[in-house]
């Protein structure tokens, strides 16, 4: 993809990205968790709301990693069980434990046009994790180092109410993952 055209976006924190035309807007996180749930539909895989908001906080991380672009517009928070995105939380919390029901998500508009960058990672994050358990899922972001442990246990993040973890925290994190994964622990 070329270089010669690029736009300006700032993220909620007022971090600054410069993105190649065709680049991720940002999307709003409950689309990205829509599309997730369509695509995981599609590979037989149900998915839970812990499960859901996990991947899609994995999914962002992963783009910022790989492409140096937010996925999703919303500020992601540092909870007692991990990275969270308050809108996915309050879509599917009625769900509880229990998979997100996926009946007529095939007919549910999503507010997005997922270039195929994006769509690779939302396939390849699907194929990674899907299958592992909410536990699993929180014990993996919940590593030393990793961009939770950061913002929750050495900044105290955990004295407070929805402390944010910075998406330039989240990047610098990923790149990693994305060039040397032996390097880290987590997620």
């Amino acid at each position: 993809m070329s270089l010669d055209k690029q736009t300006v976006k700032y993220d909620n924190e007022g971090n600054k990205w410069v993105l190649a035309e065709g680049w991720s807007n940002m999307y709003d996180a409950v689309d990205v968790a829509y599309k997730l749930l369509q695509l995981a539909k599609e590979k037989d895989i149900q998915l839970s709301n812990l499960q859901l908001q996990k991947l899609v906080y994995i999914a962002h991380g992963y783009m910022l990693g790989w492409k140096s672009t937010p996925l999703v517009k919303d500020e992601i928070q540092a909870w007692k069980y991990g990275p969270v995105i308050h809108s996915i939380y309050n879509q599917f919390k009625e769900n509880g434990a229990n998979k997100v029901p996926t009946e007529g998500i095939d007919n549910v508009t999503i507010d997005a046009d997922f270039t195929a960058d994006e769509l690779t990672c939302l396939n390849g994050v699907l194929d990674l994790y899907a299958n592992r358990t909410p536990e699993s899922l929180i014990t993996t972001t919940h590593q030393e180092n990793t961009p939770w442990d950061e913002v929750w246990n050495k900044n105290n993040g955990k004295s407070c109410y929805f402390a944010k973890i910075p998406n330039e925290l989240i990047k610098n994190h990923y790149r990693k993952v994305v060039t040397n994964p032996e390097s880290v622990s987590g997620l």
